[in-house]
Order: structure tokens, then sequence, then C-alpha cells
């Protein structure tokens, strides 16, 4: 289970490295991550919000940065020409944002690099199933592997009040979606 930790310095100082949660498809990456997104603690220490974006084998850089933009300014006509463009643009609005940019998804190095532009208090949080993208990205690692069956009828049964007191239903189905 990840934590966010609470912040003990002042706000102008750099607060996180890129984190990587890396593991097989279907082993939940992402999943992982949105729950790390609605965590009390984490909106806490992001104040002015979580950006996400899912990139897949074969992103279209440009209107995804272009997007971004859009989103972090709310000008909604603003398009830039080449990634490059849209990178420094993006990355310049980043700067004064304590931000939890999502990047989800990625496959290849080169499509990491405009998302780790600017926004010194920006965190950066990527899910990937390569290690590779991890060491291009300088970022710390979190494996994300196959969970032990109690840990999926754990999961299963969060948040559900009151727990229930029969716990075969959750196993059964923590089984059949192969923990």
């Amino acid at each position: 289970k990840m934590k966010a930790h609470k912040q003990t310095h002042p706000r102008e100082t750099p607060v996180a490295l890129p984190h990587t949660l890396v593991g097989a498809c279907g082993f939940g990456n992402t999943t992982l991550a949105a729950a790390l997104c609605h965590d009390e603690d984490v909106q806490t220490a992001f104040d002015d919000g979580v950006l996400w974006v899912t990139l897949g084998e074969t992103p279209n850089l440009l209107g995804i940065l272009n997007g971004l933009y859009r989103a972090l300014t709310g000008e909604k006509t603003v398009s830039f020409d080449t990634v490059h463009e849209a990178t420094a643009n993006f990355s310049e609005k980043l700067e004064d944002n304590d931000i939890l940019l999502v990047i989800d998804d990625i496959w290849k190095p080169e499509h990491i690099k405009p998302f780790l532009q600017g926004g010194k208090r920006c965190a950066r949080l990527i899910t990937t199933r390569f290690n590779n993208i991890a060491i291009s990205a300088n970022a710390s690692t979190n494996d994300v592997d196959e969970m032990q069956a109690s840990e999926a009828v754990e999961l299963l049964m969060k948040g559900i009040d009151p727990t229930p007191t029969d716990k075969q239903p959750f196993k059964q189905l923590a089984n059949r979606l192969g923990e």
C-alpha cells in the first residue's frame, strides 16, 4: 500500500522526483495510481489538483499536451503546432502549481520526456510495463506484481460498510479475477 507523506518543508522547495509503478498488463498499475489520486492526503498535498494522461502504445503527444495545457489554463481555444512548442508552454504553466501529474501506460522512453519538463513542485507518477521507462525518467520504482489471495479479498472488500462477515463470495470473485 502506498501512502502520501505530509510535506514538511517550504512550498518553494522541490518535493518530489518522478515515481514509477512497473508491472505487467492487468496487474493493477493504473488502478493503484487511481486509488492514490483519490487518497485524501494526496489531494491535500497537491492543492492545485491532479492531471491524468493516458499515453498507450502510439500516443498523439501534441494532442495530449494541448489538452493538458487547456485543462491547466482554462483557455479553450489554444492549440500549439509542434510537440516542442506545446511542451514549452505546458511546462511553463506547471511552474507555480502543486500538481500531481499521472502519466499512465507509457510504452517508449521518448514519450515520457515532454511530461518531465518544468513544474519543480509538480510530482509525476508514471505507470508502465517496461523497466526502461523508469530509468529514462530518472524515477524511483515500485514493482507491481500479482496479489496474494488475501490481498485481493481485502481490496474487494475495502469500503464496504459494514464489513461482510462472510468472505467466501469475495474469495471466489478474487479467484475468478486471478487475484
